[in-house]
């Protein structure tokens, strides 16, 4: 990294955030790296001698994405329903009306759903955000997950199996 003569973008950000660390950088031969061919070789469960060729074990599930997307869905508005600011940012939606300012006793999430009052649509009894440019059809809806249920969202985007991040 610290050869590019002018670093832009990624690189250079990057840069920025290595130069307040104190490293040094150690070049090892690919060959020291036995930690990554034990990723790559399997051995025999019985007798222990390294098996060839390539060994991959697959697990595959079948999901009924309808079933899962129609449960989240009631799951989110029961959720929604149940939170008292998602109610507030409803009957201000609903009734169509809005506040000249978002009320000082409201929270920082509160202050921040009103300054994006534009956005918010209801439709089915649930409130999305709606986003539009973001694709040349229509845009893109972003659903409002209620503070009880976002840990469970992001573990579901993250650590399941089925989220597509390793």
């Amino acid at each position: 990294l610290t050869t590019f003569r002018e670093p832009e973008g990624q690189v250079a950000r990057w840069l920025e955030s290595l130069a307040e660390l104190d490293f040094e950088v150690e070049h090892r031969a690919g060959r020291l790296h036995g930690n990554a061919d034990a990723l790559s070789r399997t051995s025999c469960a019985q007798c222990g001698r390294l098996v060839e060729g390539s060994a991959c074990a697959v697990q595959a599930a079948q999901l009924r994405t309808e079933d899962v997307a129609q449960s989240f869905k009631d799951q989110l508005l029961a959720a929604q329903q149940a939170d008292p600011e998602i109610q507030l940012l409803r009957q201000w939606l609903v009734g169509a009306s809005w506040p000249v300012e978002c009320p000082p006793e409201c929270s920082r999430d509160m202050h921040v759903l009103w300054q994006q009052r534009r956005t918010w649509v209801d439709e089915d009894g649930l409130i999305w955000r709606h986003r539009r440019g973001l694709t040349a059809e229509e845009g893109a809806k972003q659903a409002l997950v209620p503070r009880a249920l976002r840990n469970e969202v992001l573990q579901s985007m993250h650590d399941s199996r089925y989220a597509g991040h390793l």
